[in-house]
């Protein structure tokens, strides 16, 4: 990516800022939100300077509920207006939140990850940033790069699941698809990395909950995606609703400033989330407004959101001796680097005319959805169905357009959505269903038209609604709905051969359904494609590759549940709580399973995905054994080979997984740790020697005193399919 700034750019910077009044400076570092009318109040904040961007939206939820929409043309009326109205006649930044595609939905960002396939969620995220800079949005409210282990959370649908690696990987490709590796290109969109910092981890996955956070595990987890979109030059990022240990993250001058900032060398500027200033007040350190503006803007907070509370009280705390002209200046300077990276004060952003082909984005939507939807279960190979077969449709999501979508779709044209029941009619004529196309919640007005004669098969949509999952929804359950598993045994009970399509945006325990469905795959929220892509997976022209990015417990009950945990001091807390990594212990101390009435086993775990082929792994082989600390540290690298091959009939994607453990460090280290991925496609007996190299990156991290290291030990590397991967090799630092 090229970088936000040059020597030119900032000698820019310095002229303007020698020409602007406190006023303006303080403008440029306020928002305003458009509710659908160009108002006096709006125009009056523009006359004076007093706006550095305007927030295409209307209220907080506005990419769940329906956003009001804005027209090209009035988007244009409104920078004019700014341009030639304002003192210093800066353009002005639009954004809003595009979260996972704009007319073209494409699977949420959860699903993506499960792809993981980084070069095709480039490409979404791409054509996304074409759409939206066509509607007129200079910077989008994404990539959310919160690491999230609790499901019940309903914004985990919009990150990169539970591991720090993948979240890396996805931010880059994200911020590289957004931006395209120049803002100034005229189809570059500015990218957002939110929230900053460990949103994810709120207390039982209570939305906008407290958060308990070490440093150590700040900086190892959920730290390292907001790194590499730093290091991928992203535009800006937004401070989160949480707290971190006490310390409210919009007024937390060591995550924004001090680390943010002077570590990583974030470029952009920071702006806070919806009324996130005034929040400070409930979170009970600060008395009134205008003393959480002055903590938060201490803090590194460059820019409100809705609450004014810059825009209303910086000039008067910085005459008042309470926050620095220094800050603001810095602040300021951020904020016009990112409008001159854009190259708004070299073009008329009013006159930028994009075209995009929208049949190539719906295309690419159907690419990335039939990527990432993972079969998890295929008994007796029930899948894939000739398209010779008769097949009944059903289940309460059969026929939904909306839900597809998932939460923050709100520009999604549901014209373009295609549901299951559609997209497996249209692949083939001997597909049947109710004549009766609601959202069917009453199992037996399903079951009424449902085979009966045994040996039918029966495609049963399952799932949850997009309405209780995204921003402000989070569930004390995931169990799949009783009335869902109810319908699932009923139809097997028939004697029918069920395949079980979920449709969700977040992990469900479908412990209770699991054993009567023949096949299962996890459709996910994939967009406005899904319905194409599950018929493309079931009748077998695509075959399924999507990897599970994020675990799927058996029982609510088991959660927080992820792969990459550290070793109990007693093997009652064994990997994934049933699965021991090292033989000896279970010789030793045998076998304890941490629950007394249950397995603490996941249903389905990390990486795991079936496909219509099989795939055999040879063992890794490294080319030296031994390296230097001193070698690691100036850029050596351990290279690690394993041999894959199709063992099937057909033409197969498989994503090899390369997992490190640290088994004696000076912290505890994860028993499984991913380092490294590639998605490699194999014809029929095709054999493929896959490389991966393991130097500083991969090796490192953040000790006690906070500073980011290889320790010298033996390190080992396990190769294969998924965090189970059993082939090993042992190399060592010295």
């Amino acid at each position: 990516m090229k970088n936000l700034t040059n020597e030119k750019i900032e000698k820019r910077i310095d002229d303007l800022l020698a020409k602007m009044s406190l006023e303006e400076k303080v403008g440029q570092l306020h928002s305003i939100n458009y509710g659908g009318e160009f108002t006096d109040k709006i125009k009056n904040w523009l006359k004076k300077g007093g706006a550095g961007a305007m927030l295409l939206v209307d209220n907080a939820l506005a990419g769940e509920a329906e956003a009001v929409r804005v027209s090209r043309e009035k988007i244009n009326e409104m920078r004019r207006f700014a341009l030639e109205n304002s003192p210093s006649k800066i353009p002005l930044l639009t954004c809003r939140d595009v979260i996972h595609g704009m007319h073209t939905t494409y699977p949420i960002p959860l699903a993506q990850a499960s792809a993981f396939n980084p070069e095709m969620v480039r490409e979404c995220y791409r054509a996304t940033g074409e759409e939206a800079k066509a509607y007129g949005v200079d910077v989008s409210f994404a990539p959310m790069l919160d690491v999230s282990r609790d499901p019940r959370w309903g914004r985990c649908i919009e990150g990169p699941g539970e591991d720090p690696y993948v979240g890396e990987v996805m931010a880059k490709a994200i911020v590289d698809g957004f931006q395209d590796g120049d803002l100034s290109k005229d189809t570059s969109l500015g990218a957002c990395a939110k929230h900053f910092v460990g949103y994810g981890a709120s207390e039982g996955g209570r939305d906008y909950n407290r958060t308990e956070i070490s440093e150590y595990t700040l900086r190892n987890v959920y730290l390292r995606a907001f790194r590499s979109a730093a290091e991928s030059g992203i535009a800006s990022a937004m401070s989160s609703f949480n707290e971190i240990s006490g310390v409210p993250a919009t007024a937390n001058r060591h995550t924004m400033q001090e680390i943010l900032k002077d570590e990583f060398g974030f470029e952009g500027f920071v702006i806070a989330d919806w009324l996130a200033i005034y929040q400070l007040i409930r979170q009970g350190v600060a008395e009134d407004i205008a003393e959480a503006a002055a903590l938060a803007k201490n803090a590194g907070l460059d820019m409100d959101m809705a609450d004014d509370a810059f825009g209303e009280n910086l000039v008067a705390l910085v005459n008042g001796g309470k926050v620095s002209e220094d800050i603001i200046n810095d602040a300021v300077r951020r904020v016009l680097r990112v409008k001159f990276a854009l190259g708004y004060f070299d073009k008329d952003s009013c006159e930028q005319k994009i075209e995009y082909d929208m049949d190539a984005h719906r295309a690419l939507a159907r690419r990335m959805a039939g990527e990432c939807m993972v079969l998890l279960k295929n008994e007796n190979a029930t899948l894939p169905l000739s398209k010779d077969t008769p097949v009944y449709v059903c289940g309460p999501y059969a026929f939904d357009k909306r839900i597809i979508n998932g939460s923050w779709a709100a520009d999604g044209d549901l014209s373009y959505s295609v549901s299951v029941a559609d997209g497996m009619s249209a692949k083939s004529d001997k597909v049947c269903f109710s004549n009766d196309r609601r959202e069917l919640s009453v199992q037996d007005e399903i079951l009424r038209f449902a085979p009966r004669n045994g040996k039918q098969t029966v495609v049963v949509v399952l799932g949850e609604s997009d309405k209780v999952t995204g921003e402000n929804h989070s569930v004390e359950s995931i169990e799949i709905s009783a009335g869902q598993v109810d319908l699932v045994k009923r139809l097997k009970r028939m004697g029918n051969t069920v395949v079980g399509v979920v449709l969700a945006g977040r992990p469900l325990a479908l412990t209770e359904a699991e054993p009567y469905l023949d096949a299962i795959l996890w459709g996910w929220h994939s967009g406005c494609e899904t319905g194409n892509a599950v018929a493309d997976i079931i009748y077998g022209d695509v075959n399924p590759s999507g990897k599970l990015a994020m675990t799927l417990p058996a029982t609510t009950g088991q959660i927080p549940l992820y792969y990459n945990v550290t070793m109990s001091g007693r093997t009652s807390d064994a990997y994934y709580g049933g699965r021991f990594v090292n033989g000896d212990d279970e010789k030793i101390y045998g076998y304890n399973n941490m629950y007394d009435d249950m397995s603490a086993c996941p249903l389905y775990h990390f990486g795991y995905g079936l496909s219509y082929t099989t795939f055999e792994y040879g063992a890794p082989v490294v080319d030296t054994a031994e390296l230097s600390l001193d070698q690691i540290n100036s850029g050596k690298a351990f290279t690690v080979k394993v041999k894959v091959k199709n063992t099937g009939n057909r033409e197969g994607k498989e994503t090899v997984m390369c997992f490190i453990r640290d088994k004696v460090a000076s912290m505890m280290r994860p028993i499984r740790e991913l380092c490294a991925f590639e998605k490699v496609t194999l014809g029929t007996g095709e054999e493929r020697e896959v490389e991966f190299t393991l130097g500083f990156n991969q090796l490192s991290f953040y000790n006690a005193e906070n500073k980011r290291v290889v320790e010298p030990g033996k390190i080992e590397i396990y190769t294969g399919a998924d965090c189970y991967a059993e082939g090993n090799v042992n190399v060592k630092v010295v």
